[in-house]
């Protein structure tokens, strides 16, 4: 299957202190006693929250000095975005109301994509089914879903990208194109998921706070859901493909943590075999979504857990992985299941 290469967010680099605006006064006067310094502010710059032009537009809000100090404690431990409201220019807490701890959902919808294996098929897949297993559909009929379940059409460069196969697949629902990042992933379904739900409760307050302060909403606010995606892959990354033919048994397991290391992955494959199989989680159908390869002849694939977990000859490991999608609405998948 054909592969691009990986696209590297571009980092941002704070430049020398500069004299704090009117909106970094205004910031400033948003965090009060019994709060944790700055925690409205490392709020708008946690992981995934933000792009790297809305991170330039808070800098030119907050000042230089502000935004350094964010950058340097982004991976301090979680927090929780205190319950405010606006008082004049400024915010302050509100002891009294806290704010909903609205864990994501999703909303049905007419049949699209989110349609259960558990249920009669309304589209007639175009490649046949293994019944309440798989389900094998045409790209036309895939992108002919997506479209009616997300509301839109496809961009001829969106449809590029599913034509590349599973991971055009995963990549479109992401950020359209490119490939799917690999800087969090794990070794079982039960700890990437764990994170994902997080993840979404940690964007869901993001977006009631800034509903709440609609001074500063038209910069930052952006439609974000964290997703799971599965990816299989061969062990042994050696260059040399006579050194590659045999797995490497310590290479990418997990840590005390779960987490897998994915650094020294170079999508290299197996010596005859597929390099990968990427798959995308339907929360809503409670299946992946994935491909036999790219195209031309390219099936797009709708499996259980149990059936896509049952892997090929062609891989090693598997790994679940945790990303923004910003692509694509998951509250918009049906849910069909029970």
């Amino acid at each position: 299957m054909p592969i691009g290469r990986t696209h590297v967010a571009q980092q941002v680099t704070p430049k020398k202190p500069s004299p704090p605006s009117r909106g970094s006064l205004a910031l400033k006067g948003a965090t009060v006693p019994g709060i944790e310094q700055l925690a409205i502010q490392r709020a708008l710059l946690n992981s995934g929250l933000m792009s790297a032009t809305e991170m330039k537009r808070l800098q030119s809000v907050v000042g230089n000095h502000t935004l350094r100090r964010l950058l340097n404690r982004r991976e301090a431990e979680p927090f929780r975005i205190p319950s405010l409201h606006k008082r004049g220019n400024i915010l302050v807490r509100n002891d009294s109301q806290e704010l909903a701890r609205s864990v994501f959902t999703q909303g049905p919808t007419v049949q699209c994509l989110g349609e259960s294996l558990d249920t009669p098929a309304k589209v007639k897949p175009a490649h046949g089914e293994d019944k309440k297993e798989q389900r094998r559909y045409s790209v036309e009929q895939y992108v002919n879903m997506w479209e009616a379940e997300q509301g839109r059409k496809l961009t001829p460069d969106e449809r590029e990208t599913i034509e590349r196969g599973c991971i055009g697949i995963t990549a479109l629902n992401l950020s359209g194109g490119g490939n799917p990042p690999l800087n969090e992933c794990y070794s079982t379904f039960g700890r990437a998921k764990a994170s994902v739900d997080m993840k979404n409760r940690e964007i869901a307050q993001f977006n009631q706070w800034i509903d709440s302060t609609p001074w500063i909403a038209h910069l930052l606010k952006k439609e974000r859901h964290a997703i799971l995606f599965a990816k299989m892959f061969w062990s042994n990354q050696n260059p040399d493909e006579a050194k590659r033919r045999v797995g490497k048994k310590k290479a990418f397991r997990p840590d005390k943590h779960g987490k897998v290391d994915m650094t020294g992955y170079h999508y290299f494959e197996r010596p005859g075999f597929v390099n990968f199989d990427y798959a995308f989680w339907d929360e809503g159908s409670q299946s992946f979504w994935h491909a036999n390869h790219s195209e031309p002849g390219m099936e797009v694939k709708q499996s259980t857990k149990a059936k896509f977990e049952k892997g090929f000859a062609d891989f090693d490991r598997t790994v679940y992985c945790v990303a923004i999608a910003e692509n694509y609405d998951p509250g918009k998948a049906v849910v069909s299941h029970k």
